[in-house]
């Protein structure tokens, strides 16, 4: 119990700084998803040849048109469920919802990459850079706002990368 006492002494600013990224990055999507124009969510291939209107009527709707499950097996089966969760519990509109629940995934994601920054033996203040870059990319700013499926998977990619960085006993990390 104290070395794992010591561990969260170790980690405490590492921890306030997934923390204050997740929240910022968050919060930031959640605010600037609200300022584009909700005709474009019924618009097919807007966003370079995207499909936000697909893509948000199988986060919002089971019985919409689920044909790109070739592509995405597992998209409608992750998205929905969380979606309409928020849409009956918290008594929702669909684009708050679909909003509040990207925002959630853009706040993981970053959250994600410094965690990784840091396990692959980054300085605090290199995650620090290296995180502010990948939420300020044009990328980052441009699919973290919209209902796609890039906010999804680049969460799952820096998810999968700290499963292979995590060490197998935590005494072998050493920041």
């Amino acid at each position: 119990m104290a070395r794992v006492g010591s561990l969260l002494h170790q980690w405490w600013r590492d921890a306030l700084i997934v923390v204050v990224f997740a929240f910022t990055a968050g919060t930031a999507s959640y605010h600037i998803a609200a300022q584009v124009d909700s005709r474009l969510l019924g618009t097919w291939e807007v966003w370079f040849q995207s499909d936000t209107e697909r893509i948000y009527s199988n986060m919002t709707d089971r019985w919409s048109a689920h044909y790109r499950t070739s592509v995405h097996p597992l998209f409608s089966l992750l998205t929905s469920p969380p979606v309409y969760a928020l849409r009956t519990v918290f008594h929702l509109d669909r684009s708050i919802a679909v909003r509040l629940f990207i925002s959630t995934v853009t706040a993981l994601s970053l959250a994600a990459v410094v965690m990784l920054l840091r396990l692959l033996g980054c300085r605090r203040f290199d995650a620090v850079v290296f995180s502010l870059l990948m939420a300020t990319s044009a990328s980052s700013m441009f699919w973290f706002i919209v209902p796609e499926t890039w906010p999804f998977g680049s969460f799952s990619i820096v998810l999968a990368l700290i499963l292979v960085t995590v060490p197998p006993y935590p005494q072998s990390l050493h920041w």
